[in-house]
């Protein structure tokens, strides 16, 4: 309830948040806060001493907010495509036609090489091309349609693989063809440790 003061009009403390504390005589409280301002009262009123609430203490320091984390770069996926129909059939060139379709629908960066531009020089230097932008997490894609046969390593005493490949003349013999295992050293040596390659 509220204090005889209050009640009497002469002071209103009601935008205060009171707590309980002992009531005091007038001349008591106002002989023990000497300091304190001369509150206007009636004669042999009673006081209930206000309580004020300390004002909020705002932080002035400024903030560092954190630097917004970029989002993960997607990998890359670069195609090779390699066509030699060897005068036969259109079929290697149309598998490879489809191949280029599909890798730039994805959104992946491709490039073809197709008979007679199917050289080992010039595939070789196409794979070390598109291999050099290749970094971590990003894939490789070596796409070949054409024939293959083997070829006899002496020194194993086995046959090592190769990819038929033209000649300048635009024909095809085992000496322009590209061995398995050059081309496996050639792929590697091109792209960076922690690339993906798919043959």
């Amino acid at each position: 309830s509220a204090c005889g003061a209050c009640t009497a009009g002469a002071v209103d403390f009601g935008c205060f948040p009171r707590a309980p504390v002992a009531q005091t005589d007038a001349a008591e409280f106002a002989s023990s806060a000497p300091d304190a301002p001369a509150w206007e009262l009636p004669l042999g009123g009673v006081l209930e001493p206000p309580r004020f609430l300390a004002p909020a203490v705002l932080e002035t320091r400024p903030r560092r907010l954190a630097a917004p984390t970029a989002s993960p770069k997607p990998p890359g996926v670069h195609v090779v495509v390699c066509t030699l129909d060897c005068g036969m059939t259109r079929s290697c060139a149309d598998r490879g036609d489809s191949m280029l379709d599909l890798a730039r629908r994805c959104g992946a960066r491709a490039e073809r090489l197709r008979n007679e531009e199917a050289t080992v020089a010039n595939v070789s230097r196409l794979i070390r091309r598109v291999g050099s932008r290749c970094g971590p997490g990003d894939h490789l894609v070596f796409f070949y349609s054409g024939h293959g046969a083997g070829l006899p390593d002496v020194s194993a005493e086995c046959q090592s693989e190769a990819f038929f490949l033209a000649s300048e003349r635009g024909s095809t013999s085992t000496a322009c063809w590209l061995d398995g295992d050059d081309f496996a050293s050639l792929v590697i040596s091109s792209v960076h440790a922690e690339t993906n390659i798919l043959v």
